[in-house]
């Protein structure tokens, strides 16, 4: 079994973790058959040597940020997803490729990655982003595809606000400062958080009702997004659950501290390959800075496979507490205080690592990731 792992990222059909010593492994296949296939099992990527310090997964591809500042991505190489300035289509590769364009006199420190695109926040506080434009969702105020890291308009240079952390989705993205939250690309169903319905943005526009101190843990769906601002929790958008049904679209953010049964320390939600997959996102917590409570569509991990407007507790989380959380398309993860990866949902690509009969189908509760040689 895996103790020594430190972060997890979940895409579609697979699961890469992060372990103490930089090192990345993945499970389960990137893509369709072509694929990049890890097996069933967690598995060395090739041509990282255990010096990654922050890792994210979009449903199709790979991104890590290396100590010494580079990105690198692998997996599916669509419309400049890989951020390589390679102009080719199609196409998956298996060994991570460096992202070109990124200042060389600033180092990255985070990335965040979407449909077919992905965004580097730099130890300066700037923002840099590359990949699939088709909505604007890149904040560089085009909507041509970017082959290499682009600045985002108003927040790359010297004297505009610093950049704390991005989050970008399919069709839109969003990040945030000191002070506010802005977000950009496509804005129909109030993705952009701003009251309108379809007046999409090129550029980061500001999120209504928000402002800081106290801005963190900002996180983006296909439809919806939420943040922490202080001890309160507030989300906006089209597909968010709730305790008394579920909530018809917010224009704007609004409180929903009831949600989940106590104060929430770090949220995840659901990502999706279609724009408009699925009735309502799956929301995961960490509460009171213990457990995993998740509310939702079907992958709740509380041994039932079935939707819930109500937060159902994460079966063993209460046993396990837990330091991090990541929810993909059809399967979620949580990492434990004692660097352990348990996940649960659709196992079908071996993403689940290896579970026995459940391999081939999906698993209600969190199992165990485990390497080959466990």
């Amino acid at each position: 079994m895996a103790t020594d792992i430190v972060q997890v990222a979940v895409g579609s059909g697979h699961t890469c973790v992060r372990t103490e010593s930089g090192a990345v492994e993945c499970t389960g296949r990137i893509g369709d058959a072509s694929g990049v296939n890890y097996g069933s099992h967690l598995t060395p990527v090739p041509g990282l040597a255990g010096d990654v310090i922050d890792l994210d997964s979009g449903p199709d591809h790979v991104c890590a940020v290396l100590d010494d500042g580079p990105v690198v991505c692998w997996g599916h190489r669509v419309d400049g997803s890989l951020g390589d300035d390679s102009q080719t289509t199609g196409g998956y590769v298996s060994e991570p490729v460096q992202v070109a364009g990124l200042p060389e006199n600033d180092r990255a420190v985070e990335v965040s990655t979407g449909k077919w695109n992905g965004c580097a926040r730099l130890a300066s506080g700037a923002l840099y982003c590359w990949g699939r434009n088709s909505f604007g969702q890149l904040g560089v105020d085009s909507t041509t595809s970017k082959y290499q890291a682009t600045p985002v308009a108003g927040f790359s240079q010297p004297g505009d606000e610093r950049v704390l952390g991005a989050e970008i989705g399919y069709v839109h993205m969003c990040l945030y400062t000191s002070e506010r939250v802005y977000c950009t690309g496509d804005n129909l169903l109030y993705r952009q958080g701003d009251g309108l319905d379809g007046e999409s943005s090129l550029v980061p526009t500001p999120v209504d009702n928000i402002e800081g101190p106290g801005i963190t843990d900002l996180e983006v769906s296909n439809r919806s997004a939420c943040v922490r601002v202080g001890v309160d929790l507030m989300c906006w958008g089209s597909s968010l659950p709730n305790p008394s049904g579920e909530l018809p679209p917010h224009p704007s953010p609004v409180l929903v501290d009831d949600i989940f049964s106590d104060s929430v320390v770090d949220i995840s939600l659901s990502t999706s390959s279609s724009i408009t997959q699925g009735p309502k996102d799956t929301i995961c917590a960490i509460v009171n800075g213990l457990f995993v409570e998740c509310i939702g569509d079907p992958f709740l991990g509380n041994g039932t496979g079935n939707p819930s407007n109500f937060a159902q507790t994460v079966t063993g989380t209460l046993q396990r507490p837990t330091v991090s959380i990541d929810v993909g398309v059809d399967h979620s993860c949580s990492v434990t205080t004692t660097g352990e990866a348990w996940c649960w949902g659709r196992a079908s690509l071996g993403q689940l690592s290896d579970v026995g009969d459940g391999r081939n189908g999906t698993t209600y509760v969190p199992v165990q990731m485990v390497r080959a040689n466990s």
